[in-house]
């Protein structure tokens, strides 16, 4: 794998270890525990410690448009740029399936891979010429949340 690629995957990985976790519900909702407050600390201080500017509730406003999301309910995101190159965390809480967002990527001109969902059930790779993307559709809470991490090549 070349380096830049290396770069890329290194990216994607550290969004998703460090903003993952917060977007499918599997820590406590900051609001939940007290009415925004918390949910300000945490964000300043994931990004002060991080370099990834998270927030809950929103998407990052520098999402690229040209990538589809599932329709339904922001749960936050998260974004950040190591060596020149941009990555987004983006979850959403949604009905949709891998197979509907696999047909929503490919119907926005992107190709998925050979090795195409790995064989996994929810779990979606898709790429075009300026970004890769990779999205993992799962139960958290009782919900269904697709968490897309999109880097950019």
């Amino acid at each position: 794998m070349p380096a830049p690629r290396l770069r890329v995957a290194g990216l994607a990985l550290g969004l998703g270890l460090v903003i993952a976790p917060a977007l499918t519900g599997c820590i406590p909702s900051a609001g939940d525990i007290v009415g925004g407050l918390v949910s300000q600390g945490v964000e300043a201080g994931v990004e002060q410690l991080t370099g990834v500017d998270y927030a809950a509730g929103q998407m990052p406003s520098d999402f690229p448009g040209e990538v589809p999301l599932a329709e339904g309910e922001v749960l936050g995101g998260a974004a950040a740029n190591v060596d020149g190159k941009s990555g987004w965390v983006v979850g959403v809480k949604t009905d949709r399936s891998s197979e509907d967002i696999r047909a929503q990527l490919t119907a926005a001109g992107f190709t998925l891979p050979a090795e195409g969902n790995a064989g996994i059930e929810g779990f979606v790779v898709a790429e075009n010429d300026r970004y890769g993307v990779l999205v993992v559709v799962g139960e958290s809470d009782g919900a269904q949340v697709a968490t897309y991490t999109v880097t950019q090549k």
